[in-house]
């Protein structure tokens, strides 16, 4: 897992690096719509939870380098025997992005790439008939990339995929696709 998350920094301190030295943005605001794959245990298939949105926010602090802060949330909910179960993981984390510059090709820009990861903490609860059967607190680690696909001078579609860790006790981990719109704040 360390190593993981330690190569996910490395490569993507090489490949963003030099590019990231144009980048230009104050920040950006994204939300949009997500689905979670939590993966099984012991050979079991897992559970997905295709219903969700993301916020995020993030400021420059140095060339290509940004400060993030996000919140997400996943659901389902299913009904059967006139009874209906739904789950939900909330999480909400911060930490460091690295962009690559989008490079300007005449009148647009091109895809600008990034790396990050996020620390933070996950909420998870489960309910039955209304009643909650599961409710808990636990550290989450998201590595990700991403890119944003330019639509606008100031807009784009950011697409991402991120590594879910969760750690309480033991261990479990997802992967979490986010699909959405990031408005960029203003260029220098």
């Amino acid at each position: 897992m360390r190593r993981l998350v330690r190569w996910s920094i490395v490569l993507g301190a090489v490949l963003l690096v030099p590019r990231a030295a144009q980048a230009q943005e104050r920040g950006d605001f994204a939300v949009g719509y997500n689905v979670l794959h939590l993966f099984g245990v012991n050979g079991s298939p897992g559970v997905n939870l295709p219903a969700g949105f993301f916020v995020s926010g993030a400021a420059r602090v140095g060339r290509g380098v940004m400060l993030v802060a996000e919140v997400a949330d996943s659901t389902k909910s299913a009904t059967a025997f006139g009874e209906t179960a739904s789950a939900s993981l909330l999480t909400y984390a911060g930490g460091f992005r690295i962009t690559g510059s989008g490079d300007r090709r005449g009148p647009r820009e091109s895809a600008r790439p990034f790396v990050e990861i996020l620390v933070g903490g996950a909420r998870v609860s489960a309910s039955l008939g209304g009643e909650s059967i599961i409710t808990g607190d636990v550290l989450v680690i998201e590595p990700g990339a991403g890119v944003d696909l330019p639509v606008g001078r100031r807009t784009a579609v950011r697409l991402a995929g991120k590594f879910e860790l969760y750690h309480s006790g033991g261990n479990a981990h997802g992967f979490r696709f986010d699909v959405g719109v990031a408005f960029r704040a203003g260029r220098r």
